[in-house]
C-alpha cells in the first residue's frame, strides 16, 4: 500500500517551464493526446464546439495567449495547480517535509489507487468545468517531466528490522530506567532505615533524657552515719579525719595541713566499702555523688572523657561534697598499648587530668572502691591522686558478734532464748557483713515458711547450711548405690579430718544433694585465721584425697565415680601455690613465680615434678590412715546412709561406736493455700 504523503508526484516545473508544456502539447493531436490518458474518459459529441476552443488553447504559445484563451475558471484552477507545483518544490527540497505541509507519516492508504499515485482524488478531473479537457492534456502530456519519488509505506525485512532495532532499544533504555529507579529506591530505603537504627540505638544509650550523650548526675543527701557502720574500726578512724576537715576546714588550713584529694577503699566484696562512703557523707552533711566505674564506659567514642568532665564540673559547683566512684577497677584499670581500641585510654586519662585540676582544699573528697586494688593503674594511686588507700578487711570475731548483734535485735525480729549468739560469731569465720546479713534474712524467712515469729537457732542453722553449703533437695535421690558411693566418699574426707592433726575442725556431713553436689563435707574454724602454715596446706591436701581414696579402697580402682574432680583440683591449686608462691619446695626454693613471670621449659618441668610428688604424696597418705581406720569408715558410711545428715557431735558418736542423738523434728512448714480465681463466685485450689 502507498501512503499519501509517500505516493504525490512531486511535480517541480516551475512557472517558467508552463509555455514549454504548451508547446509540446500542442505536438500532438487531440486524439492521440487523449490515448495517452485512457484512464480519462472522452468528451461527449455534444462537448464538441467545446473541444474547438480546448483545441485553441493548445495552440498558444505564451502565457498571455494561454491566458486569453482561458476564462475564468480555468485562469483560477490553473493558478491554483502552480501555486501547489511551487509548495511541492519548496517541499522536496526541505528534509522536514512533512511538517511543511502539515502531513505525517502514515500507512493508511488513499480510498483509490489514482490517488494513492497521483496524490490527488481522481474526482477533481472529472468535476465539469471549463478547461477541464485542457488540464487533464496539461498533466498527462507533461508526465514525463514530472518526477516521481516513491517510499513504500508497508513493512519490508529492512523496515521490519530498523523497527525491531528501534523498539528494543527503547525497551533496553526503559529497563535501564526502571533499574536505576529501583535501586536508588533500594539504596534510600537502606540509608532510612540504617540512619533510623542509628538514631534509636542513640537514643536508647542516651538514658532517660533522650539527649545525645546526655549524662546529668544529681547529689543526694546520705542519711547514714558511723554509727550505721559496725566493725571496719580502722577504716572509720581513717575517713573521721576526712569528716573533720569537711565540718571545719580552717582547722586544718590554718597550720598548712593538706587534705588527701582521693581515698581508695580495698577489699573483698560484702565488707561495706559502699556503706563507708555514704557514712562519710552523712556525717559531714554534704552532697554525695554516687556512680560506677562501668558508667563511664560506651561504646562511643570520648563518651567516657565527657562523662568525666560532667561530673567534676559538677562536684566543683557544689563544693564541699564527696564523690564515690565504686567499682574503680573498671575505669581506672592499667592502660595498654593496642591498635584494637587506641580510645580505651581517654575516660582514665580524663580522670586523671580532673584529679590534678582542682586544689586540694577545694572540698571535693573523691572516694574510690575495687576488690582489685592490684589491677589499677600506677598514675592512678600515687600521691596527688588517691593518696590513701584504706583496706577494708573481713570482720574478725569481735566484729562477727557486733554484726550478729545489729541485725538479730531490729524492732521486729524475736530470738528464742536457744540462739547464742556468741557460737554463731565463732563458727562463721570468713563471713563478711553482708553473708552474715543475708544469713540473718534466710533464718527470718524460714521461721515465717513455718508459721512462726521468734527465730530459733534451728532456723540460723539452716540458714547458715543455705549459704555455706548451697540449697538442699527437697527429695532424697532414689538411686540407692548412687547414694552409697556419696556416703562413702563424705565418710572418707571426714575421717581423714578427724585423724589428721592441724586439719580444719568438722561442722557438719551430709550426702543430701546441695548446690551442684551428691554431698558436704562442711568445716568450721574456732578462731580466726591470719596466716596458713605448710602442716595445714598438707592437711588441706589430704583431706581432699579422702574421698576418692575411700571410693577406692571399697569399690575398686575401676568403680570410682568423677565425685572428686573439683577435690583434686583445690588439691592441685594447694601444691602449685606452695611451689611457685610459698616457697615450700626444696627443690625450687624461695623463688617467686608472678603472672607475668612465666618459668622457662626446664624450671616449669621441675615444678610439674615437685607438684605431681606433693600430691602424691599426699595420695599416700590418705590410703594410709583409712586403711588403718577402716572400721569407722564403715560405720560412719552406714550412718550417713540412715540418717542423711550428721553434725560433729553425731560423727564422733558414731566413730566411737555409739547411736547418734536422734535428730531433732524438722519444723513444719505451713505455706498459705494459694486461691486461683476460675470464674467468677468460683475458687479452685
Amino acid at each position: 500500500m502507498f501512503s499519501a504523503n509517500s505516493t504525490v508526484p512531486q511535480v517541480v516545473t516551475a512557472l517558467a517551464q508552463i509555455p514549454a508544456l504548451l508547446n509540446h502539447a500542442r505536438n500532438f493531436s487531440l486524439t492521440k493526446t487523449l490515448s495517452t490518458t485512457s484512464h480519462i474518459p472522452l468528451p461527449n459529441r455534444k462537448d464538441r464546439p467545446h473541444y474547438n476552443r480546448h483545441a485553441a488553447k493548445h495552440k498558444a504559445q505564451t502565457m498571455e495567449e494561454l491566458i486569453e484563451c482561458l476564462d475564468a475558471k480555468d485562469v483560477q484552477i490553473i493558478s491554483q495547480t502552480v501555486k501547489k507545483a511551487e509548495l511541492l518544490n519548496v517541499y522536496q527540497n526541505n528534509p522536514l517535509r512533512s511538517s511543511m505541509l502539515g502531513l505525517s507519516n502514515s500507512h493508511i492508504s488513499a480510498p483509490t489507487f489514482f490517488e494513492n499515485k497521483t496524490g490527488f482524488p481522481e474526482s477533481l478531473l472529472r468535476s465539469p468545468f471549463p478547461g477541464q479537457m485542457h488540464l487533464q492534456h496539461l498533466i498527462c502530456s507533461s508526465r514525463t517531466n514530472i518526477m516521481f519519488e516513491q517510499r513504500r509505506g508497508f513493512e519490508s525485512k529492512k523496515r521490519r528490522k530498523e523497527a525491531a532495532e528501534e523498539a528494543n532499544s527503547k525497551e533496553t533504555v526503559k529497563d535501564e530506567m526502571k533499574d536505576a529507579s529501583k535501586k536508588s529506591v533500594q539504596l534510600l530505603t537502606r540509608i532510612f532505615l540504617i540512619g533510623l537504627l542509628v538514631f534509636l540505638i542513640i537514643r536508647y544509650l542516651s538514658g532517660p533524657g533522650l539527649m545525645l550523650f546526655d549524662f546529668e548526675i544529681k547529689p543526694t543527701r546520705s542519711n547514714t552515719c558511723f554509727d550505721d557502720v559496725q566493725g571496719c574500726y580502722e577504716a572509720k578512724q581513717e575517713l573521721i579525719d576526712i569528716v573533720n576537715f569537711l565540718k571545719n576546714p580552717i582547722r586544718f588550713t590554718s597550720v598548712g595541713a593538706k587534705l588527701p584529694k582521693g581515698v581508695l577503699l580495698s577489699g573483698p566484696p560484702g565488707v561495706g566499702k559502699t556503706l563507708l562512703a555514704r557514712a562519710v557523707a552523712g556525717e559531714a552533711n554534704v552532697p554525695f555523688f554516687q556512680v560506677t566505674g562501668s558508667e563511664f564506659d560506651e561504646m562511643f567514642v570520648g563518651t567516657g572523657a565527657k562523662k568525666v568532665r560532667t561530673l567534676f564540673k559538677t562536684a566543683k559547683s557544689v563544693a564541699p561534697c564527696v564523690v564515690f566512684i565504686d567499682e574503680l577497677d573498671s575505669v581506672g584499670s592499667k592502660r595498654a598499648n593496642t591498635g584494637m581500641h587506641p580510645y580505651a585510654n581517654q575516660t582514665i586519662n580524663q580522670l586523671l587530668a580532673e584529679m590534678d585540676g582542682f586544689q586540694p582544699n577545694s572540698g571535693v573528697i573523691v572516694i574510690g572502691a575495687t576488690n582489685r586494688s592490684q589491677h589499677l593503674d600506677s598514675a592512678i594511686v600515687r600521691a596527688g591522686r588517691f593518696d590513701v588507700e584504706i583496706k577494708v578487711r573481713v570482720p574478725p570475731l569481735r566484729e562477727r558478734r557486733e554484726l550478729f548483734e545489729y541485725f538479730l535485735n531490729k524492732p521486729n525480729i524475736t530470738l528464742h532464748q536457744d540462739v547464742n549468739i556468741d557460737d554463731l560469731a565463732r563458727t562463721s569465720v570468713g563471713f563478711t557483713g553482708a553473708d552474715i546479713e543475708n544469713m540473718v534474712n534466710q533464718a527470718a524467712l524460714h521461721c515465717a515458711l513455718r508459721n512462726s515469729n521468734v527465730i530459733c537457732q534451728q532456723d540460723l542453722d539452716f540458714a547458715k547450711d543455705k549459704v555455706t553449703m548451697g540449697p538442699a533437695m527437697k527429695h532424697k535421690i532414689p538411686d540407692e548405690n548412687t547414694n552409697r558411693v556419696t556416703a562413702y566418699h563424705e565418710a572418707g574426707h571426714t575421717i581423714v579430718s578427724l585423724f589428721t592433726p592441724n586439719a580444719a575442725p568438722l561442722y557438719k556431713v551430709t550426702i543430701q544433694a546441695r548446690g551442684q553436689t551428691l554431698g558436704h563435707t562442711a568445716f568450721s574454724l574456732d578462731k580466726d585465721e591470719y596466716n596458713v602454715s605448710k602442716a595445714q596446706l598438707m592437711a588441706r591436701m589430704d583431706v581432699a584425697m579422702g574421698g576418692r581414696v575411700a571410693e577406692e579402697l571399697v569399690f575398686g580402682s575401676d568403680k570410682v565415680s568423677t565425685g572428686a574432680s573439683s577435690d583434686f583440683q583445690m588439691a592441685t591449686a594447694t601444691a602449685q601455690a606452695m611451689v611457685t608462691q610459698y616457697g615450700m619446695s626444696d627443690k625450687i626454693g624461695i623463688h617467686v613465680f608472678s603472672e607475668n613471670d612465666k618459668p622457662s621449659g626446664a624450671m616449669q618441668d621441675l615444678i610439674d615434678q615437685e607438684v605431681q610428688r606433693l600430691l602424691n604424696e599426699s595420695y599416700a597418705r590418705a590410703v594410709d590412715l583409712l586403711k588403718k581406720h577402716r572400721d569407722e569408715l564403715n560405720r560412719l558410711a552406714a550412718a550417713l546412709l540412715k540418717y542423711e545428715i550428721l553434725s560433729k557431735e553425731d560423727v564422733q558418736a558414731v566413730i566411737a561406736g555409739k547411736k547418734p542423738k536422734p535428730p531433732m523434728p524438722s519444723p513444719q512448714i505451713i505455706v498459705d493455700k494459694i486461691i486461683f480465681p476460675d470464674k467468677p463466685g468460683q475458687n479452685n485450689l
